[in-house]
């Protein structure tokens, strides 16, 4: 249950500002697209008329007060030059909090699964402090008297709740990448930055012994390098739903392989 903070999380707060404003379009949240409001209403729902003539859309342009007319009749599409001016340059700092603030939430996310199922099978769970080549962590311990099944479980607690967000997220809004939600994609991008992590311990099988990668593969008795492709494939996949999200064979290969690794629990 250990952290790469340096990897993770501190990789997150540096990417968080321009993953924000290049994903996301650099809007300010509640610019030109209200979360639920349903095509040809957007405009309406901001003061304007939700029609005109051949069916195309006015939003108020921040800057200038007037209505502009969207080219395609696509809202979340066609906002990149509404605001883009004073109003998006003062956002970008809550912009930027916000993501982070996502990245919080997926962290403690991960964690919380641990010590949950640590507390389910009264495992004992406690902190000891850890390091990976002199970098500071700490890890969630459990007791070392637990079942292989039930190692297993705790240790893959972490992924399959961060298997369940990006599913959420992805599922709920598959236009994500569109969408001007910064705190969203800070969840999603902390569990494919920590998946990516995880996976790469696995395949050079460094790190505290502590990790979830030797974890599961002591509770499965296998190769970690197996583990780690088993945590790299559906990160892979879920960032490309984030760029395709149109691509059917990667969202039902991605579950597949969340499935199996919930499944592997019952083995």
């Amino acid at each position: 249950m250990w952290i790469y903070f340096r990897f993770c999380f501190l990789g997150a707060a540096w990417t968080g500002l321009g993953w924000s404003l290049a994903l996301a379009g650099s809007l300010p949240d509640g610019a030109g697209v209200r979360r639920g409001a349903r095509p040809g209403w957007d405009s309406a729902l901001l003061g304007g008329p939700p029609w005109i003539g051949s069916g195309r859309f006015l939003l108020p342009d921040p800057d200038t007060g007037r209505f502009r007319r969207l080219a395609s009749g696509r809202p979340g599409r066609d906002l990149g030059g509404i605001g883009a001016g004073s109003t998006s340059k003062k956002s970008r700092p809550r912009w930027a909090l916000r993501f982070l603030a996502g990245g919080a939430i997926a962290f403690a996310a991960h964690e919380s699964a641990h010590v949950a199922f640590d507390l389910a099978f009264g495992a004992g769970p406690g902190l000891e402090g850890v390091d990976f080549h002199g970098i500071p962590f700490f890890a969630i311990t459990h007791h070392s008297d637990v079942s292989d099944r039930q190692r297993y479980v705790i240790a893959s607690a972490g992924f399959n709740i961060q298997h369940l967000g990006n599913e959420w997220l992805l599922s709920r809004t598959p236009d994500l990448r569109r969408r001007p939600f910064p705190l969203e994609k800070g969840i999603l991008a902390f569990n494919l930055l920590t998946s990516l992590g995880y996976a790469g311990a696995a395949f050079a099988r460094t790190g505290p012994l502590q990790r979830d990668t030797r974890g599961i593969s002591m509770g499965q008795g296998v190769d970690e390098r197996w583990v780690g492709l088993l945590v790299l494939a559906p990160a892979l996949l879920d960032g490309y739903r984030y760029i395709r999200p149109k691509a059917r064979w990667a969202r039902w290969s991605s579950r597949a392989v969340k499935l199996g690794m919930i499944l592997l629990a019952i083995r």
